[in-house]
């Protein structure tokens, strides 16, 4: 019976709810004390325990996204859902006037905020559109941009996956257009995930035919998995966004044209070796599985 899970599940995630809460100034800390690290370990003990707790379960999904906070103070609190005090949470950390936590308890909490908001928003339409997808643009901006500086970009990757995973949730369920009210955004992404799946082609010279889209060599090498991740995200969201939105589409055949792989059949061979991948390691649910066909043929009609 789902309303006894939840009732039982309830009080639990309150606690886990107040403690997030109550610890994440600890994060802004510049300065850090015994007290602010013995915060930080409450932050991500909870964070991690949220995470699990929704991962693959309605139920415990839906007492999250149900959720008031109270931020601020006097007299300028405000009630707000938990996810979007996430969301606050982790513009602050991606900020552009701050570096990004790159190692230690800081980082981890700064994966797990996108985490728990990938599980939060899975197959919530009402999730995503109370995120207001369109701040994270600006996070994901940032951790490519970070990704580009040598001996950082391997310290980001996860939670630019973890972003990138949130932002597939959104467009699956609530629509291209709907993702990015803010048409400046909207093309931004556009062009952050062009450059994303075309990085291999500009970083080797374009020389091999298969740079610029994952391969299933490159998922399977653990010094490029990480890499290879990300923009095996990034083509699985560009291919949502092309197929969703004619403004988006003719600006990723513009971006991607003459290059290698030669626009929107290279998306679609990305997604393909992405779903081959997946399908060899077992790895997929055929929720997932039919997603990803669906995706494939609509692409596939588009070029």
């Amino acid at each position: 019976d789902p309303s006894k899970i939840k009732a039982s599940i309830g009080p639990l995630m309150d606690v886990l709810v107040s403690t997030v809460v109550e610890e994440s100034g600890a994060l802004s800390d510049v300065n850090p004390t015994l007290k602010t690290v013995m915060a930080l370990w409450k932050l991500k003990t909870s964070l991690l325990v949220l995470e699990q707790a929704c991962f693959a379960c309605a139920e415990n999904q839906n007492v999250l996204n149900d959720r008031k906070v109270e931020v601020g103070c006097p007299p300028l609190e405000k009630v707000v859902g938990f996810n979007q005090f996430l969301v606050g949470l982790i513009r602050t950390l991606a900020s552009h006037n701050r570096r990004l936590p790159s190692e230690g308890i800081k980082k981890d909490c700064f994966l797990l905020l996108i985490s728990v908001l990938m599980n939060t928003t899975e197959g919530d339409a009402r999730a995503c559109r109370d995120i207001q997808p369109e701040h994270l643009v600006a996070c994901i901006s940032k951790l490519w941009n970070n990704s580009r500086v040598p001996d950082r970009g391997k310290s980001h990757t996860d939670e630019l996956c973890a972003l990138l995973g949130v932002m597939i949730n959104v467009v699956d369920e609530i629509g291209c257009e709907s993702t990015c009210t803010d048409r400046e955004s909207l093309l931004e992404l556009v062009t952050i995930l062009c450059a994303m799946v075309t990085s291999d082609a500009q970083d080797d010279g374009g020389d091999d035919a298969d740079e610029g889209t994952v391969t299933l060599e490159s998922l399977e090498r653990r010094d490029t998995m990480q890499k290879s991740s990300a923009e095996a995200y990034g083509s699985i969201l560009l291919g949502f966004l092309v197929v969703g939105s004619a403004e988006a589409r003719e600006l990723a055949r513009a971006q991607l044209k003459g290059g290698s792989g030669s626009g929107l059949e290279g998306i679609k061979a990305s997604i393909e070796r992405v779903l081959a991948f997946y399908l060899s390691v077992g790895a997929l649910t055929p929720k997932t599985q039919a997603r990803l066909s669906g995706l494939i043929d609509a692409l596939g009609r588009q070029t």
